[in-house]
């Protein structure tokens, strides 16, 4: 591993390296699902994001 990146957190004692990603793939056909997923409410999906927002998914920032 690289020793100069940014460790933003620990899980279960295993370092958490901050990951820039200049360009995301886009994959058209994962669109249409998303939208259905995130319209659905999919329990995991909805817990998931209740963590992300209230800041208490192992303490990682997501942008």
């Amino acid at each position: 591993m690289e020793n100069n990146r940014e460790i933003t957190a620990y899980i279960n004692t295993q370092p958490i390296y901050r990951n820039f990603i200049v360009d995301l793939p886009y994959n058209i056909k994962l669109k249409a699902r998303s939208r259905a997923l995130r319209k659905a409410g999919v329990l995991s999906e909805v817990i998931f994001w209740l963590q992300v927002h209230k800041g208490i998914f192992w303490k990682i920032d997501f942008d």
